[in-house]
């Protein structure tokens, strides 16, 4: 517990030497009784031996007394506790902890030491991911992953075996209920553990008195519950999707076939995940208590270090005293100007009623929380990649300047849908509430002028833009809705036969969809496009980008709005136009 300590006993910090140093703490032995370490300085450069502790810091308030050095330092509880169950009872344990080894109150300190956390995870013999007491789920978890591992040996040669709906694996609910309360944990909701375990050479998750290999778990989660997806998700409350991603988001090639008993095709030290943008775009629901941390927490990833070079500066400063925004912007700019990335516009895309005052339009709010996103894969797309991209950003970082042209103007705006509950099943489109939005939608789309562009619409298209407001999911789930969808449209569709293509494309779609709204432009195209757009906004095509964009003219410059989906439009056919002297090109003020 926290107690009143005189000043002249606490523990103060040594100035660390150089930039490439780090504290260790050796964790003195007990049994029982307080808590005490000595501190040491390390080079990273002559490789020390130490284990690297992952955890979440928890309630910033509830702290307790460590003796370090003869002396009393106030630590998160969640970290004693650690502590207190990593201890040996007769040897020292060598560890590095962040909020032990660096000084978080000496702001230039930690701006260095923050640089440094990559190498720290990476050079660790091994990274303990701690994730708190129990309350009784870590044995019955733990036992039950042995039994799944004993379904299939760790042989490359062998596959999961198929099991039938009524295996005895099936029943052991308290086993399934488990292992949904670790799949939950908070643990894998925190960015920063993706750097810690991801970077780390070999990791174990520790729970309560209980361990586990995290390799183990994460074979599980790619073999065992991928092939009988099925059968869980119908009976149990099991979404392992958090811990996955934890893996994916620092997967190589190698390292997943490793895990997964797959040969091992490539020489696998190129990451699955390449563009340093998309990592973002994968990580924004991750929880940060700083929100610097957004970008700092993945300066360490290859993708960043493949834009930087590995042994040097990070793609950012790391500074905690700059301002949020600030930083948001310098990296939009860095994107832009530096890196000519497409992505760092396709992350744009506001919802609120308006973009953030605090910053540039054209740069993206990547604060935990914020919803303005784009849930699909752009780079698929060539709106206006087939011509250079031409830019410029002046001085202080508020006005981009980029070569395009106008291509349409909005005409009409459907407001947003409800969001669709994933339990209503095949039968959703036969209840009031969703039937009129579904009909709503047809006769707007169909209400364009004689000279629309479209001759034929296929439902799927249709389908997927009445359900904008899908959620983001696996699109499987979504398939038994385009069958009731085709239904409802008198089509036939033969539920027990899988028509891949016709589904492939309504599942695309529908991801395209997620969270938008339906618009109409003047000349006949439709699409879908950011909350905050309006009737006489512009769609615009910048040279050297994926997709086309929302823009709004205000006083002889322009916002932006963000990006768009407009079918007809993404695969070059509005450049095609501009060649041949339909449009003209200008150079596009944007603040």
């Amino acid at each position: 517990m926290e107690f009143l300590v005189p000043e002249y006993v606490r523990y103060h910090y040594t100035p660390i030497p150089d930039e490439n140093t780090i504290r260790l703490l050796s964790l003195e032995p007990a049994v029982n009784g307080p808590l005490a370490c000595r501190m040491s300085f390390v080079r990273l450069g002559d490789k020390p031996t130490y284990q690297a502790l992952s955890y979440v810091w928890g309630d910033p308030t509830k702290r307790r007394w460590i003796q370090c050095d003869g002396r009393w330092l106030l630590i998160p509880t969640s970290l004693a506790v650690a502590l207190r169950r990593l201890r040996n009872k007769e040897t020292a344990r060598v560890l590095w902890a962040d909020a032990i080894c660096i000084n978080q109150q000496d702001i230039p300190e930690r701006n260095k030491q923050v640089a440094l956390m990559a190498k720290i995870y990476r050079i660790a013999e091994k990274v303990i991911a701690w994730l708190g007491d129990d309350y009784g789920n870590a044995k019955t978890l733990f036992d039950f992953v042995c039994k799944l591992q004993q379904l299939w040996p760790h042989d490359i040669h062998k596959l999961v075996p198929q099991l039938e709906s009524d295996h005895p694996i099936f029943q052991h609910r308290a086993g399934w209920k488990a292992l949904g309360k670790l799949f939950e944990h908070v643990y894998f909701k925190r960015g920063w553990i993706q750097q810690e375990i991801g970077l780390a050479k070999e990791a174990i998750i520790c729970w309560g008195n209980s361990e586990v290999p995290w390799n183990l778990i994460c074979r599980m989660n790619y073999n065992f519950l991928t092939a009988h997806f099925d059968i869980i998700d119908e009976r149990f409350d099991v979404n392992s999707t958090a811990a996955k991603n934890t893996d994916l988001l620092y997967s190589t090639q190698e390292r997943y076939q490793r895990v997964t008993n797959s040969e091992c095709k490539t020489s696998g030290e190129t990451p699955m995940k390449k563009n340093f943008w998309s990592i973002l775009r994968i990580s924004r629901n991750l929880r940060f208590s700083d929100h610097h941390d957004v970008v700092y927490a993945f300066l360490g990833h290859p993708a960043a270090e493949a834009l930087s070079g590995p042994d040097k500066a990070p793609l950012v400063p790391i500074d905690y005293s700059k301002d949020v925004y600030q930083l948001y912007t310098e990296l939009a700019v860095k994107g832009l100007m530096e890196f000519q990335n497409p992505l760092v516009l396709s992350l744009v895309n506001h919802s609120g009623e308006s973009p953030n005052p605090k910053l540039p339009s054209w740069a993206h709010d990547l604060s935990p929380g914020n919803n303005d996103y784009v849930g699909y894969n752009v780079e698929r797309f060539s709106a206006g990649t087939d011509t250079p991209m031409t830019l410029s950003i002046n001085e202080c970082n508020t006005r981009l300047t980029v070569r395009g042209f106008s291509f349409d103007t909005v005409a009409e705006c459907q407001p947003k849908f409800r969001r669709l509950n994933n339990n209503l099943g095949v039968s959703f489109l036969n209840k009031h509430i969703y039937e009129k939005s579904v009909f709503e939608t047809i006769k707007f789309i169909s209400a364009a002028p004689k000279n629309a562009v479209y001759k034929d619409m296929s439902p799927e298209c249709i389908a997927s833009i009445i359900l904008v407001c899908g959620n983001l999911d696996t699109p499987q789930k979504y398939l038994a809705w385009y069958h009731a969808f085709r239904a409802q449209l008198g089509l036939k569709s033969d539920t027990t036969k899988v028509d891949s293509n016709a589904e492939g494309k309504f599942s695309s779609h529908l991801w395209i969809g997620n969270g938008r709204r339906v618009f109409r432009t003047q000349t006949g195209y439709f699409g879908l496009g950011p909350l905050v757009m309006q009737p006489g906004d512009l769609v615009c095509v910048l040279f050297g980008f994926y997709t086309p964009f929302v823009l709004r003219k205000v006083d002889g410059h322009y916002l932006f709005m963000g990006d768009c989906y407009v079918p007809g439009l993404m695969k070059g056919e509005g450049l095609r136009k501009w060649k041949e002297g339909g449009v003209e090109e200008v150079d596009i003020e944007i603040y």
